[in-house]
């Protein structure tokens, strides 16, 4: 009777522990459709109007697992940790999407003798690396990378965090976004490490009527923003700023050199 308590009291014990590491791991660590290959947080601090604002998340590189891949071509959902997020203190909002340019990115890389590419040591050493360092308006590796219609944005700024009505695409120039004439937004650092982490992001405490915005545009050149099942509740517009930015930096762009990075 002792043993079998025993051994009862040890099987309890196994499955609450195999609970919370399960709880615990990030998600798609045991999915049988999902998998990934690299989790990073990236932190940036911008400076608008004299004041700093910092925001910090954490974006999981999922993709389907090999078994699948032909039958899930949908991919994996990305719930969490696709965008950072800065309230302003006159409650616009910035907003910038998880990723970096690929001259940072390859530094979290290892490579074996068979020419293999993991990132598992990166994340075991928590190894970072200085986006703003090696990067233009952090996803561009050169500085002139204005090339086609729909260009991807460097940031975006909402109008208002809690009724947004209308959007704005912004471009970095030297790591600086102008606005208008009095007014810029200056990336003051940007950091990605490593880390093996559950992927999250600060929407849902900053902005959370952002998760309810459909942002409507004639191209695909919105944010990116986590999957969502219900409907929106605010519709915000494209700001026809955000195409005179483009075009105007695609002109300047043609004098000075290759404007296409095919690596981001």
């Amino acid at each position: 009777m002792k043993k079998l308590l025993i051994w009862t009291l040890a099987g309890l014990v196994a499955s609450a522990a195999g609970f919370i590491f399960y709880e615990h791991s990030p998600p798609n660590a045991f999915n049988p459709l999902c998998t990934y290959d690299f989790a990073y947080r990236e932190t940036v601090t911008l400076e608008v109007g004299g004041r700093q604002y910092t925001s910090s998340a954490v974006n999981q590189l999922t993709r389907s697992a090999q078994w699948v891949e032909e039958v899930n071509k949908g991919g994996c959902p990305r719930l969490s940790g696709t965008m950072l997020s800065f309230r302003l203190a006159d409650n616009r909002l910035i907003l910038i999407e998880m990723g970096m340019c690929q001259k940072a990115f390859k530094m979290f890389e290892t490579r074996h003798g068979s020419g293999d590419v993991n990132y598992s040591v990166a994340m075991q050493e928590h190894r970072k690396v200085d986006i703003a360092a090696r990067c233009f308006g952090i996803h561009r590796s050169i500085p002139n990378d204005f090339d086609g219609r729909s260009v991807r944005f460097d940031a975006f700024l909402i109008d208002s965090a809690d009724k947004p009505t209308s959007w704005r695409g912004l471009f970095f120039r030297n790591n600086v976004a102008t606005l208008n004439l009095d007014e810029h937004i200056r990336i003051v650092s940007a950091i990605a490490e490593a880390d093996d982490a559950v992927p999250e992001d600060q929407l849902n405490k900053v902005a959370p009527a952002i998760l309810k915005t459909s942002f409507v545009s004639t191209i695909s050149d919105t944010p990116i923003l986590p999957e969502r099942t219900e409907s929106p509740q605010f519709v915000a517009s494209k700001d026809p700023l955000s195409d005179t930015d483009r075009l105007r930096l695609q002109n300047e762009a043609k004098g000075e050199g290759p404007t296409r990075d095919n690596l981001r």
